[in-house]
């Protein structure tokens, strides 16, 4: 436990020794979140002897908060946007933050070649973007696009032959 949230707890506990009633709060520790109450017991003379804490893992609850946010404000501002760069823009960007990854891109059809072309990316290297740019028929990213399902995978996963670029974006 690092020193910061040992002394923020710290204050908590004096908080309910002090005042004889319940605290409660929120709290962030080695990648969950969790909800604290602290309960003081009570001696014979009134006076807190000990203090139950009773921590309930909200990590889902917390997660879902923030994808919430994200895709309120991706509505917010794709409403206020007609130019589809800027939209994609705003989508990358939210897709991103929602997955907590470095980087990301979205692909279009372009449907005058049957071609998926790389429309807009964010932190990618040129070399992956030149690399996969674009995906013809018979490639199993093509394929897996045009089903139409969403896929939530690890790419190691889906794509297991993977090309240098791929490699060097850690991917």
């Amino acid at each position: 436990l690092d020193a910061e949230s040992a002394d923020r707890r710290k204050k908590y506990v004096h908080l309910v020794f002090q005042s004889t009633k319940p605290v409660r709060f929120e709290d962030y520790r080695q990648g969950l979140w969790f909800d604290n109450v602290l309960y003081p017991i009570l001696d014979e003379q009134k006076k807190v002897s000990m203090v139950a804490i009773i921590a309930r893992d909200i990590t889902d609850r917390k997660e879902n908060e923030q994808s919430q946010q994200i895709l309120n404000t991706l509505s917010h501002r794709l409403n206020e946007t007609v130019d589809l760069q800027k939209g994609l823009e705003l989508c990358t960007q939210a897709a991103i933050d929602a997955s907590s990854m470095d980087c990301g891109g979205i692909y279009l059809l372009d449907s005058n070649e049957n071609v998926l072309k790389l429309r807009h990316y964010k932190n990618l290297s040129q070399a992956f973007v030149q690399a996969k740019g674009s995906f013809n028929t018979g490639t199993p990213q093509y394929s897996m696009v045009m089903q139409g399902k969403p896929i939530y995978s690890r790419y190691n996963d889906i794509i297991t032959q993977r090309s240098n670029p791929e490699k060097e974006e850690k991917l």
